[in-house]
């Protein structure tokens, strides 16, 4: 320990541990080294060898939870007893793991269980996951973040393209070059650790029939040019004083136009018009609405999607995995999903939280 380090007197249980000071920040009632202090008098006590590598994780862990100690909306929220009492429990899990990775993780949990303070269904399971994380295997957590940005992180692109490119780079950050698991021993082991939830009569949906479903918006043709759908919504632009820059050309089709969205969920949300700036009125998104609702019935094929897929290395190695794990069915448990949303937001943490869209 450095020449700062001070001393502290060990509550009963639990082993000494010295911490080198820091900015004694004060908000709310709540110092930083008093939270310091908090975490360090309650790490669970051990004896001989044992004790040495404790204050060593405990060393690491504290490294790992400074930065977000330091944000004054943490601290504070440390103010209530109740985020204490959380705190102690992210310092208690050092006994049980001496991965970085879970004290990273460890740290998103308290930032997570915070931030939600109130919301008993939400930090239940961030607590139970904070117990949870470290008797979870590598592959296991493997699994959990990729199905969990399988089924609730939607990419928003004007292309099909852009949206497999997003996709396939966050599985690459994922992986990290590492491969998702031959057999099925990660299915009993996240069922026993209730991170998922088997479902023994159905079996799950293909990658691609998922895709399919999800980003259909971006698989259609459009409105013929020339036709009678599409004079029809230069009519609906025009009654708003909308451009006719809102279409533009199927660069696979050019013989159709389709609007410039990334979604059918993102008129809904339009403040202001991404061809000119303007303000957006409630009327122009109808007409966008309807003028959607005009696209021809012709859309791309399942098995050009797929082509499309396979261009994409780690987008086409979760795929093939999947098809090959449909049966059984299984779904991700609220647990699951919070202890996948903090894997994958710690690593990329401009990351709106799951079930969100990617934008």
């Amino acid at each position: 320990m450095n020449e700062n380090s001070q001393k502290q007197k060990a509550g009963n249980g639990s082993t000494n541990l010295q911490i080198g000071q820091q900015n004694n920040t004060y908000v709310n009632g709540v110092t930083l080294s008093e939270v310091r202090e908090l975490i360090a008098d309650k790490i669970p006590v051990v004896i001989g060898e044992a004790k040495a590598a404790t204050e060593q994780r405990f060393s690491e862990l504290l490294k790992v939870l400074l930065p977000v100690l330091n944000k004054p909306e943490i601290l504070s929220g440390l103010s209530l007893p109740e985020n204490q009492a959380v705190l102690r429990l992210v310092a208690e899990q050092v006994t049980g793991t001496d991965d970085i990775n879970d004290y990273r993780i460890l740290s998103e949990f308290l930032s997570q269980r915070i931030q939600n303070n109130g919301d008993k269904v939400k930090t239940t399971n961030i607590e139970y996951a904070i117990r949870t994380i470290k008797d979870l295997s590598d592959e296991g957590l493997l699994v959990l973040s990729v199905v969990g940005c399988f089924f609730h992180f939607t990419a928003n692109a004007l292309k099909i393209e852009g949206v497999l490119q997003k996709m396939n780079d966050l599985y690459a950050a994922i992986l990290k070059g590492n491969h998702l698991p031959i057999n099925n021993s990660w299915l009993e082991h996240l069922d026993l650790l209730k991170t998922i939830r088997i479902n023994t009569v159905v079996s799950s949906p293909k990658f691609e029939d998922v895709f399919n479903e999800q980003y259909s918006y971006l698989l259609e043709y459009g409105i013929l040019r020339g036709s009678e759908q599409h004079i029809e919504a230069l009519k609906l632009l025009d009654s708003e004083k909308m451009t006719h820059l809102w279409f533009s050309i199927n660069q696979r089709h050019p013989e159709y136009l389709l609007i410039k969205i990334p979604s059918l969920e993102y008129i809904k949300n339009i403040s202001k018009s991404p061809v000119d700036g303007t303000p957006f009125t409630d009327s122009q998104k109808q007409v966008l609405s309807k003028i959607v609702g005009m696209y021809d019935s012709k859309k791309e094929t399942l098995n050009f999607l797929v082509d499309k897929i396979k261009e994409y290395p780690e987008l086409s190695e979760v795929r093939d995995w999947w098809n090959q794990h449909l049966s059984p069915g299984f779904q991700l448990t609220q647990m699951g999903i919070v202890i996948a949303n903090s894997n994958v937001h710690q690593m990329n943490p401009d990351l709106p939280p799951m079930i969100e869209e990617l934008s």
